[in-house]
């Protein structure tokens, strides 16, 4: 079964036409870059995978459900991490964990549980009384990704997640998403980087609305 599937999408962002005749398909546990220049629609496409929006045309199935129909189902199974930091600084590294476990619906023991085996897989279980506000970029990022992972998803979107993150930061982000795949999770993710789009197993541009393959040999992201 493939875990994404996009047919004949089209999509408007008030008087601009975004996405043209859309079509994608991922297979399952498969790693799949999304590229294409500022402003192509890449953070467009990734709210409609998220359920965040509805197509105006076309159908979208997510892990073999329909995002207009069982929206609520997609998003139990489904991991995002949004270009923008969703973390309250405010608060600690368990507060922040803990407060998106009783978002997925867990409560108690089990969020706590949930909680600890995060820390735990990412090595950060003496950073869980500490701040968010005085954790760095890459830190963030990392946390980020705790966040989106902590129900156990099937599905990861993310939308360019190593954005200003030096190579040691991105490296780390991309060891965690080693971890995911590991478990059978699918990731999809937008980016600028060259050398993430060539790591992908799949890689599609988004050119005038249309979403184009990217052939293996030796493709980049320049747009």
């Amino acid at each position: 079964m493939d875990a994404v599937s996009i047919a004949g999408v089209y999509q408007r962002r008030g008087r601009q036409q975004v996405l043209v005749d859309a079509n994608l398909r991922i297979a399952a546990g498969g790693l799949c870059a999304l590229v294409g220049a500022n402003g192509a629609g890449k953070s467009t496409l990734l709210a409609l995978l998220a359920t965040m929006l509805q197509p105006d045309r076309g159908s979208i199935h997510l892990l073999g459900l329909d995002v207009r129909r069982q929206a609520a189902q997609i998003r139990r199974q489904l991991g995002v991490v949004f270009q923008d930091s969703a973390l309250e600084p405010r608060l600690s590294v368990w507060d922040n964990l803990l407060l998106i476990a009783c978002c997925y619906g867990y409560s108690g023991a089990a969020a706590r549980s949930r909680c600890t085996a995060r820390l735990a897989a990412a090595g950060w279980e003496n950073r869980a009384g500490q701040a968010v506000e005085t954790l760095s970029g890459g830190q963030r990022r990392q946390l980020e990704l705790m966040r989106a992972s902590l129900a156990a998803p099937r599905l990861l979107l993310l939308d360019e997640p190593t954005q200003g993150l030096d190579e040691a930061a991105s490296a780390a982000f991309w060891r965690q998403i080693a971890v995911q795949r590991q478990q059978g999770v699918t990731v999809l993710f937008s980016t600028h980087r060259q050398e993430e789009a060539e790591a992908a197993e799949q890689c599609v541009r988004l050119l005038e609305g249309r979403l184009l393959p990217v052939q293996a040999a030796g493709r980049g992201v320049a747009a």
